[in-house]
């Protein structure tokens, strides 16, 4: 399961275009990209959206990636730029910490099944060197 989240025109409501297709990808994506500023973001991803700094200082306060939603564009960058800064820091403290998990070592691949919320394995991320 997933959600959409469009960058629209405020006057005609139209979703924006981009000159050049793009390879955006969250929950699902077009294959050979696409023009629209449009993202399919999977929903167990949501956890992490709530987590404190990541859009707001605690969970309770958090509305998660809703946090944009009724912004402009410009408006919406410096709080997607504060919230992929939160994230990143969190995937490398995930990683590093990988390895205290069940006492296990965090294997090559960089999966971190004991830390995603879903269960789900992250192959893409490298391990920190």
């Amino acid at each position: 399961m997933s959600y959409d989240i469009y960058l629209k025109d405020p006057v005609s409501g139209e979703t924006l275009q981009t000159d050049q297709p793009h390879q955006m990808r969250g929950g699902m994506y077009a294959m050979g990209g696409t023009r629209e500023m449009w993202l399919s973001v999977t929903y167990n991803y949501a956890y992490w959206y709530y987590k404190p700094g990541v859009f707001a200082s605690t969970e309770q306060e958090s509305k998660g990636i809703r946090t944009i939603y009724g912004m402009s564009g410009a408006q919406s960058i410096p709080v997607l730029e504060k919230a992929i800064k939160a994230l990143e820091s969190m995937r490398i403290s995930a990683m590093m910490n990988a390895g205290s998990v069940k006492n296990k070592e965090p294997p090559a691949t960089g999966c971190l099944r004991d830390r995603m919320p879903s269960g789900r394995c992250i192959s893409s991320w490298p391990l920190p060197k």
